[in-house]
């Protein structure tokens, strides 16, 4: 239970499905235990068989056969593993040791992203041209994607894309709580996909298949890709705060041209997107003479360009609104703007022109600011199958943040988005789980009554770890959050088999003081066999299934199962053939 309380505080981005792990382990676990001390001594109170023919031949011959192993295998490994201490410990460190080199050297891949247990049937493309582009131009561009789309199915295994859809002038959101953009320069394309078995691709594999047959779209100012009904955060995200606005373009520009030249990177993206064009009209001298002020100015400019009410007409239930204005051809022209006749308070008419000034600007679409100070957001996604998106910041963080650093003093750079949540993940884990493994010691030590064993016990958590990493390594799989979830979960049942054979050894020294260290750790090897590898089997064979679960909902569960599977048989070896050996250099170094 201990070892499960770290994932109750898991609260960041996707990673929240993982809190219901903990809570129905425990409920299980406190089921389990009103079992085992309320309802099982009352089975086990009567002199009856157990079983009756054909079953209890069949399990006196399992009973044979596993005794058989381990009067053979078990007795003579354990043997020898108890007299060359150093030798089997040894083997112990070094098997730790490759692990940290798969994970070091990047055979086993370290990619974190966010849990995705709401996979859509469908692939989103969000499309965002500059603002002000008309809407021939954005709907060439959603052309461009359906059609690419509708070629997708040539390129995967079996059939995909059931469906292209295009909406122009809006960006719908994958889930109704999402608001919606709307606009001339914004279009959603939205692939449809069957449902399993007949697709086999997954909706990533889909997403980077059309990626693929797109290219580079140069009017495009920003596309985003959606393949689950909630949106996940970039994977590569960085925020950029100075005073200096001109400073922050300039880190933006070239922390942009920094991803976009990593191999794999794509969708490069920050909010420096200029805004709608618009004209800033200011009095002269002369207007402010002529008895004008700005609410007169804008007043009249209002009117003639909005409309004035004429007057409100009748017709049955419904009133009508006649509303006078000029011709649309008057309304779009700069020129006619200028020679506008704009009305005197005292009398008269005179030209837009001679009373103000107009100026044409482009602010920013959006303005941010951090702790006051502006801010600018630069993001990107990678491709993991291309390169990671830890790999990605190392080259960014050794690269061009230190040149921006070094340029600029005074500029903040942080990781942002799903880095963000990375690391406040880690965070959390790094605080509570030394926290849980304290914990553990202190009802380990008060259970063996002694301070050295419960960390002979621990030494299993290292073997569970090494177990997930190769099982990674050899099924193909990128080790992830739910990997190191899945190490924190086994790291329990490890403890237990552990304190299993501890006690028994204790026992066995307590019965007879005579009898040599050597002697007690084989023998409680030998009488605890049996329950150490049901507890280890009965848990494989019961995850096991989920291996080749293909379903897009519980993929990423697999991961998790891995680490638990790998970690279980490993850590089970190291109860078997290990622990004796670290007993014998704690508790027999004085024989």
């Amino acid at each position: 239970m201990i070892a499960l309380a770290p994932l109750l505080f898991i609260t960041e981005g996707g990673w929240q499905i993982i809190r219901v792990i903990p809570y129905v382990a425990l409920f299980v676990l406190a089921v389990s235990l009103v079992e085992a001390f309320f309802i099982l001594p009352a089975h086990l109170s009567h002199d009856r068989p157990w079983s009756a023919p054909p079953l209890s031949s069949w399990q006196r011959a399992v009973r044979g056969w596993l005794d058989g192993i381990r009067d053979s295998v078990v007795a003579a490994t354990v043997s020898w593993s108890v007299r060359h201490v150093w030798a089997a410990v040894g083997i112990g460190i070094l098997v730790v040791a490759c692990a940290v080199l798969l994970l070091r050297y990047h055979e086993v891949r370290v990619l974190f992203a966010e849990a995705r247990a709401s996979v859509s049937n469908m692939v989103q493309v969000e499309l965002r041209l500059p603002a002000g582009s008309p809407f021939e131009a954005t709907l060439a561009a959603a052309e461009r994607f359906r059609d690419a789309a509708e070629g997708v199915n040539e390129d995967l295994e079996g059939t995909s894309i059931k469906s292209v859809s295009v909406v122009v002038g809006r960006i719908l959101s994958t889930r109704p709580a999402d608001a919606e953009l709307s606009g001339d320069h914004v279009a959603t394309v939205r692939a449809h996909l069957y449902r399993r078995p007949v697709r086999i691709a997954q909706p990533s594999e889909v997403e980077r298949a059309l990626r693929a047959r797109v290219g580079d779209v140069s009017s495009l100012e920003h596309v985003e890709y959606v393949t689950s009904r909630s949106k996940v955060r970039p994977n590569l995200a960085y925020s950029i705060r100075h005073d200096d606005r001109e400073v922050l373009q300039d880190a933006a520009r070239k922390l942009r041209s920094a991803l976009a030249s990593i191999h794999g990177v794509y969708g490069v993206y920050d909010n420096l997107s200029p805004g709608k064009r618009q004209l800033e009209i200011e009095l002269t001298p002369a207007g402010k003479a002529a008895g004008l002020s700005p609410a007169l100015l804008g007043a009249q400019l209002r009117a003639r360009l909005h409309g004035a009410e004429a007057q409100r007409i009748q017709r049955g239930r419904e009133e009508i609104e006649v509303v006078v204005r000029y011709p649309a051809e008057r309304r779009r022209s700069l020129k006619e703007l200028a020679g506008m006749r704009i009305d005197r308070p005292g009398g008269g008419e005179v030209p837009l022109s001679l009373v103000a000034t107009l100026t044409e600007r482009q602010e920013l679409a959006e303005l941010t600011r951090i702790d006051g100070k502006p801010a600018v957001f630069v993001e990107a996604k990678a491709d993991a199958a291309v390169v990671t998106p830890i790999q990605a910041r190392r080259l960014i963080e050794e690269g061009v943040m230190q040149e921006l650093r070094a340029v600029h003093p005074g500029i903040a750079i942080e990781r942002d988005g799903g880095a963000r949540n990375e690391r406040r993940v880690l965070e959390t884990l790094a605080t509570l789980v030394p926290l849980a493994l304290v914990a553990m010691y202190a009802v380990m030590a008060a259970f063996l009554r002694s301070y050295w064993k419960p960390l002979v016990a621990a030494a299993g958590i290292p073997a569970a770890f090494a177990g997930a990493v190769l099982t990674h390594w050899i099924l193909g799989w990128d080790f992830n959050f739910m990997s190191v979830f899945g190490i924190v979960a086994v790291s329990g049942v490890v403890v237990n088999d552990a304190l299993v054979l501890l006690d028994r050894y204790n026992i066995i020294r307590r019965e007879n003081d005579a009898l040599p260290a050597i002697a007690a750790a084989a023998a409680a090897t030998r009488h605890r066999f049996r329950a150490v590898l049901l507890t280890s089997l009965t848990t494989v064979l019961g995850l096991s299934p989920l291996l080749y679960e293909r379903s897009d909902a519980l993929l990423f569960l697999v991961p998790f199962v891995a680490s638990m599977l790998g970690g279980l048989v490993l850590a089970g070896m190291f109860v078997l053939f290990l622990l004796p050996a670290m007993v014998m250099i704690a508790d027999g170094r004085h024989e």
